[in-house]
């Protein structure tokens, strides 16, 4: 509800200084969506959220071929080379994996590391995500907040359980902010996977949660496999010290965004057009690419 809230204060400011009926806000349940989504008059429809609702949308939409733009999941990989400052890259992925509790459609979601250097990683990464408090999002000295929904709690325990009995190591870090009942929201630690194989379920799947896996990697031809190993294809990142060898890695990944040495909302630009492939979205946000989402090109000739 408080996400919803803050939207719908931000369109009420923007509506403000625009022409009356330019922004509307119209708040409801899928019955609503489908409403919108069916009238003949919404000739553009602009959707963010996950794969299943979006095929839903286009079905929709089908009926009065409207046009669509859909930003959808991910399943990100985070590739580190033999060649990357382990804690260098640390301190600036990590702000891609944990923030908003990993409720981020384009958050770092599976990191691959070279093998001789898996250990120190993930030794490095746990203990980094030890010193975690999780509690309420406005309290200082809180790192992140619960998860949004009853749903989501679940599905996250659920991956976390699964991880678990599949063989591989799971490591619960950081603690609950003091004084908090955890009975109050959908609160979970975070949760480091390692000695996982990268056809495992929590490979595969979005976790949009505080669980994050690490899988080595023996060489180059296969991490590139393994990262366009997916039905999504939204963001991902190259984690080098030589930038001209992160470009060329880059080039290869399938994904509508991919960042080198960044991975967070700090790599975003609003002159960057932002979108996904596969699974993960049709068409682009920002840019002028994006901007040309939502213009119907008219010609007209005129013989003389």
């Amino acid at each position: 509800p408080f996400a919803s809230a803050a939207l719908t204060i931000a369109m009420q400011r923007l509506a403000e200084v625009l022409p009356t009926g330019v922004i509307n806000v119209v708040h409801g349940d899928g019955d609503v969506g489908q409403a919108l989504t069916t009238h003949p008059l919404v000739r553009k429809i602009g959707f963010t959220g996950g794969t299943a609702t979006a095929s839903q949308v286009m079905a929709a939409a089908a009926g009065s071929i409207k046009n669509i733009t859909l930003e959808l999941g991910g399943n990100d990989p985070a590739i580190v080379l033999d060649d990357a400052d382990l804690e260098a890259t640390l301190d600036r992925m990590l702000t891609g994996v944990f923030t908003r509790s990993g409720q981020i459609c384009f958050a770092v979601k599976r990191i691959y590391v070279p093998r001789a250097l898996h250990d120190r990683f993930v030794d490095a990464l746990i203990t980094r995500v030890g010193d975690y408090v999780v509690g309420h999002g406005l309290d200082e000295g809180v790192s992140f907040g619960p998860l949004a929904t009853q749903n989501q709690y679940e599905k996250v325990r659920g991956f976390i359980e699964t991880a678990k009995a599949s063989g591989a190591e799971v490591v619960e870090l950081g603690r609950l902010a003091e004084g908090l009942d955890a009975a109050e929201g959908y609160y979970v630690l975070p949760h480091v996977v390692r000695d996982v194989e990268h056809g495992s379920e929590i490979c595969g799947c979005e976790q949009f949660g505080t669980i994050i896996p690490v899988i080595a990697y023996d060489d180059e031809e296969q991490v590139i496999a393994w990262a366009n190993d997916s039905e999504y294809g939204l963001g991902s990142s190259i984690w080098t010290a030589d930038p001209e060898r992160g470009l060329a890695m880059a080039s290869r990944i399938e994904a509508g965004s991919t960042f080198v040495n960044t991975h967070s909302f700090e790599s975003l630009d609003l002159r960057m057009p932002f979108g996904g492939i596969k699974q993960s979205g049709i068409g682009r946000e920002f840019g002028e690419a994006g901007m040309a989402e939502y213009v119907e090109e008219h010609a007209i000739r005129l013989l003389k």
